[in-house]
């Protein structure tokens, strides 16, 4: 450094260091100038330079170098500094012409504004450093001036500035330089980059001429132009060296073969599996890592939510245990005697304090597995077969997808595929359709037509399971009031692969009319129902006679004649029936009530069967009745 001789006109200007105060004093003892304009938090007098330093110096010379103070007060102060606590250092007072007073003249009254000058003399025995703190005493306090030597330092060769080579999004790229120490001291260093960078060995020592390795550290997680600055430092007294970085973050040419797997329609609990491939085009190798979240940025925030989810748990644990203690201590001071809840209390403090210990070192567990944990993709359903890997340059792995589904459904999940040299992880939608049990029924429409009201009629459907899995069935519950008139048997069970069940359905009604009924069978695990749907209508019984009309032809009065005709069933139930004859008039009803009669009036036509009735017919003579006007 080039040794001050003369110090700037203007003090004041620019930055001015203040000096450390160690200790006030009494200014009653001194002087009767007691008020001052210098703010009390800075002393009366400024030195400059504000630190005295020596540099490049030999054994057994001496080296001098002025420190001036300044009157900074508006009256005239007293200054005095102190004997250095160093044999190598002393101090001496000179006058305007640089000369060394005689005497103890390290002290004395200076004019306001005025400055004064001291001779700081060092007499080093080695190359080593040096330090020491002067002491200054004013009227108002003492302040120190530090002295700092610093001997032979040594140097290491870096460049001014570091260049990485183009290095993939995610990947990683070394440069090693070789350092040798050209100064000429023995240099104990420690090296700091900031990230992406790194450097390898981050401290070490070199004597003097020695040369080491130094590795440098590029990780770039995107792509992009980085820059940063490494600090070399090299003990107390030096300042840090500071060696510029810079990379550059690229893209590689790789990718996915496509970005949907489809997987085939599969039963559940089956497996079906389907591939993608990891291409790389590029000319380096990469690594691919499957994984369940988008960014990193959403696995940070996973693992805290984990953590901070066991922290509410110890925190209760915590509460809980301070209100039984407290709990505790409420019941021994109100017990009069407490020998036992003493004895309770401390049991208690013994095993709340094993649980604490016990929760402390499982939380002290989790952080370790939390940040072990890579987050790779796993779900209920896709199973992905390596979940990490390599691919070489030019070439592609292929990676395995199984479908494995528990539940019908349409399924359809993402994951995320990181690869090196692409900075946003690829996105990968895996899909499926998960099959439940397939049965069907022989019919889905069975018309029954027309049935007669109260007869009991019997159909057999078949169900007939077409899945490669077990199915398992029931008869949803009927609301309808023509529902509830069919009965099925049996109406739930267990169908093998393949296996046909013969379903009986027996209907019996006493409700005339058309119907449709739809009927729904529960397949257990499947998405939708088996339907089978009857229709048909109620009718009523059906019969015929054998003659449209009797004629008795012409029948004398008193006589009976007798006509016969035939009735028959034509339904498939028995049917009762009740003949009569219509009054056709008035005049007429007692006459046709005598002359008419049937023999069989009412009685019972078994099924398809006919009966005979006998129809007779009798005239008797009677008087004239003579109208009257």
């Amino acid at each position: 450094m080039k040794e001050l001789t003369r110090p700037t006109k203007n003090l004041t200007a620019g930055h001015r260091p203040t000096p450390e105060i160690i200790e006030f004093l009494n200014m009653c003892d001194y002087t009767h100038q007691v008020e001052s304009k210098v703010d009390v938090d800075e002393p009366l007098f400024q030195p400059f330079p504000p630190e005295v330093s020596y540099h490049k110096y030999d054994a057994f010379k001496t080296y001098e170098q002025q420190l001036w103070f300044r009157n900074n007060d508006y009256v005239p102060r007293r200054i005095k500094v102190e004997d250095p606590r160093s044999r190598h250092f002393s101090v001496k007072r000179v006058n305007k012409k640089g000369d060394v007073e005689s005497g103890d003249a390290r002290t004395g009254k200076v004019a306001p504004g005025m400055e004064v000058a001291y001779k700081v003399i060092f007499s080093p025995l080695d190359q080593e450093d040096y330090a020491v703190d002067l002491v200054v005493s004013t009227e108002r306090e003492r302040f120190i001036v530090p002295v700092r030597c610093i001997g032979n330092k040594p140097a290491l060769d870096f460049p001014d500035v570091i260049t990485m080579e183009p290095t993939a999004a995610k990947g990683t790229s070394a440069l090693t330089r070789t350092v040798r120490n050209v100064g000429a001291k023995a240099a104990k260093f420690a090296l700091f980059a900031p990230e992406p960078f790194s450097v390898s060995p981050s401290e070490g020592s070199l004597e003097v001429g020695e040369c080491a390795q130094v590795t440098f550290g590029f990780a770039p997680d995107a792509c992009g132009v980085y820059e940063g600055e490494m600090e070399i430092e090299m003990g107390e007294g030096l300042d840090p060296v500071v060696v510029a970085l810079k990379g550059d973050g690229v893209e590689l040419e790789v990718g996915l073969s496509s970005g949907k797997c489809e997987c085939l329609p599969t039963f559940i609990h089956k497996t079906s599996q389907r591939t993608f491939k990891v291409v790389n085009l590029s000319d380096q190798i990469v690594r691919f890592e499957v994984k369940k979240l988008v960014d990193a940025y959403q696995e940070d925030e996973a693992r805290m939510r984990c953590t901070g989810t066991f922290g509410d748990t110890l925190r209760g644990l915590a509460d809980s245990y301070d209100e039984r203690r407290g709990g505790a201590t409420t019941s021994a001071g109100l017990g009069g005697a407490g020998g036992s809840s003493d004895g309770d209390s401390e049991g208690e403090d013994d095993i709340y304090g094993a649980k604490a210990v016990e929760f402390a070192t499982r939380a002290r567990g989790l952080d370790k597995a939390l940040a072990a944990d890579r987050l790779l993709f796993e779900d209920d359903d896709f199973t992905i077969y390596p979940l990490m890997g390599e691919v070489i340059p030019g070439g592609e792995t292929e990676v395995t997808v199984k479908f494995h589904p528990s539940s019908a459904a349409d399924i359809s999940k993402t994951c995320y595929v990181d690869v090196q040299g692409r900075e946003n992880r690829l996105p990968l939608t895996l899909c499926g359709v998960a099959v439940g049990p397939l049965c069907v029924f022989t019919y889905d429409v069975l018309d029954i037509g027309d049935i007669f009201v109260g007869a009991v009629h019997q159909y057999e459907v078949e169900l007939l399971n077409r899945g490669e899995i077990e199915a398992e069935y029931r008869l949803d519950p009927v609301m309808t009031e023509s529902g509830r008139k069919f009965a099925f048997e049996p109406c739930a069970g267990v169908l093998s692969v393949g296996q046909t069940q013969v379903v009986t359905v027996t209907l019996c009604s006493e409700t005339l009319g058309d119907f449709d009924e739809t009927f729904t069978w529960t397949m257990v695990g499947a998405l939708e129902p088996v339907s089978i749907d009857f229709r048909g209508r109620i009718i009523g019984p059906k019969f015929s006679v054998d003659a449209e009309k009797i004629d008795f032809g012409a029948a004398a009065y008193g006589y009976r004649y007798v006509k016969d005709f035939t009735m028959h069933n034509a339904c498939e139930i028995p049917m009762r029936f009740n003949l009569r004859v219509p009054e056709t008039s008035r005049r007429t009803t007692a006459t046709a009530r005598e002359s008419s009669r049937c023999s069989r009036r009412a009685g019972r036509s078994c099924r398809s069967g006919s009966k005979s009735s006998t129809s007779s017919s009798c005239r008797r003579r009677r008087a004239p009745t003579k109208a009257t006007a």
